[in-house]
C-alpha cells in the first residue's frame, strides 16, 4: 500500500537529495559517500513520484515515453559530464549545480503541492 501521496513523496525526494548533496561538500570521504546514499534515496523516491503524477495527466503510453525519454536523455548528459570532472577536476563545481538543481527541484515540489492544496 501506498503511504505517501506523489507530492509528498516528490517533496521529501527533494529535501533528501539537496541533503545528501549538501553532505557531499564536506571534505571527510565517508561523510561523501554518506551524501552519496542520501542523495540516492531521494533519487529513488523521486521517480515512482513524478512518474504517478504523470499519469494522471497523461495516458499511460505517453507518459511512459516522456519520462523513458527524459531519463535516457538525463543518463547520456551525466555519461558526457564524467570525462569533464575528471579532466578539469571541477568536481565541486558539479555537485554544487546539482545541489542548485535539487533546491530548485523541491521548491517546484512545494509549488505543486500548494497548487494542489488550495485546488
Amino acid at each position: 500500500p501506498q503511504r505517501l501521496t506523489p507530492v509528498a513523496l516528490l517533496l521529501s525526494a527533494g529535501v533528501l537529495m539537496s541533503s545528501g548533496l549538501a553532505i557531499m561538500l564536506t571534505e571527510q570521504l565517508w561523510l561523501f559517500y554518506l551524501g552519496c546514499a542520501v542523495l540516492s534515496f531521494g533519487a529513488a523516491l523521486a521517480t515512482p513520484a513524478y512518474q504517478l503524477l504523470l499519469n494522471d495527466k497523461l495516458a499511460d503510453g505517453a507518459g511512459a515515453g516522456w519520462l523513458a525519454a527524459s531519463h535516457t536523455l538525463g543518463y547520456g548528459l551525466c555519461a558526457l559530464l564524467v570525462p569533464l570532472a575528471s579532466k578539469t577536476g571541477v568536481s565541486i563545481a558539479l555537485i554544487v549545480t546539482a545541489l542548485f538543481a535539487a533546491v530548485l527541484f523541491t521548491i517546484v515540489s512545494a509549488c505543486i503541492w500548494h497548487y494542489r492544496t488550495i485546488k
